[in-house]
């Protein structure tokens, strides 16, 4: 199987924000937040009010149409001096739409861009309106016109955020803790105890967050796993690993 790897975690490698910190001289909050925004890509101010429909929308022009809304969550943890820590939390989204069901376009949700809560417009392209009512499963319907066709839809999906899956995750064999999630933070035991992970991204669409480190991409797809609380199925492309937050007693 193979797992969605993120342009934004190798764009916003460890590596690559701790060059461009290592050019700041007496580093101060603000310098080094400036310095790691300047490496996001770009996106709209209203970025943060669309994440929550973030998902998957059936729309009516063909089957398998679709407009979907991606959202890649961006948490930065780094260490700037023993007393201070550059922390940040960003919101990375692209749209993306398939008019025939057969081939589809992405769209960055950034520059001229907006959402106000409800419309959603990229100039030139699409403006369509969000209203979140629930009716027969459907969480978040959709109406409006996408390259000059009119169009509506819904999504079933909902968006989960990180905090929702914060504990200590533990090996199932060994119970020793393998991994760490706070409200905005990420720790991970690579084999000699639990680190902070300076660097990851979380989709809240699939409950995925993915990091780099050692020059290796892993994965970690969070959920729940009955008695046993919440879970974590970890691949790094070679290996696999499962953790849970109350392993069973032996």
């Amino acid at each position: 199987m193979r797992y969605p790897t993120g342009s934004v975690v190798e764009q916003l490698s460890s590596k690559t924000i701790e060059k461009a910190l290592g050019k700041l001289k007496k580093p101060t909050q603000k310098m080094a937040e400036k310095t790691v925004r300047d490496l996001l890509p770009s996106s709209s101010n209203d970025a943060s009010a669309l994440v929550p429909f973030t998902g998957y929308y059936s729309i009516n022009k063909a089957a398998g149409a679709f407009f979907s809304i991606d959202t890649s969550e961006v948490y930065i943890n780094y260490p700037l001096t023993q007393r201070i820590t550059l922390r940040l939390s960003y919101p990375v989204i692209t749209i993306n739409v398939s008019l025939d069901g057969k081939t589809s376009t992405s769209y960055p949700f950034g520059g001229s861009a907006s959402f106000d809560g409800r419309t959603l417009i990229i100039p030139g392209v699409l403006q369509v309106s969000l209203a979140r009512v629930y009716q027969g499963g459907q969480l978040v319907t959709l109406s409006g016109t996408i390259s000059g066709n009119a169009v509506s839809g819904s999504t079933y999906f909902n968006p989960v955020e990180l905090p929702v899956f914060v504990g200590t995750y533990k090996e199932i064999v060994t119970k020793q803790p393998k991994l760490t999630v706070a409200n905005s933070s990420l720790m991970f035991d690579f084999g000699g105890g639990l680190q902070n992970i300076p660097v990851f991204t979380y989709n809240p669409a699939m409950y995925v967050v993915q990091f780099e480190n050692a020059g290796v991409t892993y994965t970690l797809m969070l959920g729940t796993a009955g008695k046993q609380g919440l879970a974590c199925f970890i691949t790094n492309g070679t290996g696999n690993d499962f953790a849970v937050t109350i392993p069973s007693a032996p």
